[in-house]
């Protein structure tokens, strides 16, 4: 019995590729591999669990054995992700937990590096073409701007490799599975927030080369105009990549320290695009001479590390705990099993 359920377990690991390259995601039951392999329904039900155990298939209650996705070759488990970052702000968190969900799919995680650089992503995809991953996340470079390296993306598509989008798709890709963030509302859960504390004069600073930064900036000036307040193009501000960059690299707070001179002078409260903004925004208030800055009361998402290091602290929208790892994780293995991968928008919350 042991040799019998050992050999079907071999034969039927053997077929696994060809089944994912069918698109066959189900495999055949129990009576029907007893049956085809002249074998007892116990000897297939052994076989199963090795396989299992493995972690090739899975059983789905009352449904069957499925493929996981995951192959037995550990080079072909491989998830990529194009990211512009693996060091700065928020990123090291985020893939720590992202290879951790993986892992525990037994999948592996490869990181590219774009520096939010559309020469460089063109690099990359170049040398993905040569060898297509299984399922590649990417976070788009300058994604308000046109991009031309669609052609490429379109190349991994037919070539079969899943392509996820993190944040935002490419507008022309727009039918590309995109795990997002709903922007629109998190900006106006914020303005509705200074607005019951009784601030009327509101600034911003956003990403422009950012979509996040239209969508935050249209939250906002909805929710003002909604409450029937005037527009503040004056007070809004927009930073660009070359500047978030010396920032990260040089602590220039150059293009901060314009916008306070500039459009912040008459403001009570300030959105800003992320914490990293709202922690140098809050440093550069507090070191003007005019003491009146520095009652600005500041605000801002992503909740880490900084809106609680500041000084003075912050209140910075989340997401639930993990949720954009567990999300990604999970809307990137799907199309391995045969499941439907759809797009989706991650809710912003307060964080006690």
């Amino acid at each position: 019995m042991a040799i019998k359920y050992k050999w079907l377990a071999a034969k039927l690991r053997e077929q696994l590729p060809d089944y994912a390259a069918r698109g066959q995601h189900q495999l055949p039951t129990e009576v029907e591999l007893a049956s085809r392999y002249k074998v007892s329904r116990q000897t297939v039900r052994q076989a199963l669990a090795q396989l299992t155990q493995e972690g090739l298939i899975e059983k789905r209650q009352g449904s069957g054995s499925f493929l996981t996705g995951r192959l037995r070759s550990f080079d072909q488990n491989i998830v990529s992700i194009l990211i512009s970052s693996d060091s700065d702000y928020t990123y090291p968190t985020f893939l720590y937990h992202l290879r951790h969900e993986l892992q525990r799919k037994n999948f592996m995680l490869r990181v590219h590096i774009t520096g939010n650089d559309i020469a460089k992503e063109r690099s990359i995809l170049s040398e993905l073409l040569s060898d297509p991953p299984r399922v590649l996340i990417v976070e788009p470079v300058k994604s308000t701007l046109p991009n031309p390296n669609l052609d490429l993306y379109r190349t991994l598509l037919r070539n079969q490799c899943h392509i996820v989008f993190l944040r935002h798709s490419y507008p022309q890709l727009n039918k590309i599975v995109c795990v997002g963030e709903d922007n629109l509302s998190g900006s106006r859960m914020l303005t509705e927030h200074l607005l019951a504390q009784g601030h009327t004069s509101l600034g911003a600073l956003f990403y422009a080369d950012d979509l996040s930064g239209s969508e935050r900036y249209q939250g906002m000036i909805e929710s003002l105009r909604d409450n029937g307040l005037p527009l503040p193009d004056a007070s809004v501000r927009w930073f660009h990549t070359f500047e978030l960059q010396q920032l990260i690299q040089k602590r220039d707070t150059d293009f901060i320290k314009k916008a306070i001179q500039e459009s912040f002078s008459s403001c009570t409260a300030i959105l800003c695009h992320n914490d990293l903004i709202a922690y140098e925004l809050i440093r550069a208030l507090h070191m003007s001479s005019d003491p009146r800055l520095s009652e600005i009361t500041v605000v801002s998402f992503d909740h880490s590390y900084l809106c609680r290091t500041s000084q003075p602290s912050f209140l910075s929208l989340s997401h639930r705990e993990h949720e954009l790892e567990q999300k990604l994780t999970e809307t990137a293995l799907a199309p391995l099993k045969g499941l439907p991968a759809n797009s989706s928008n991650l809710d912003w919350i307060f964080q006690p």
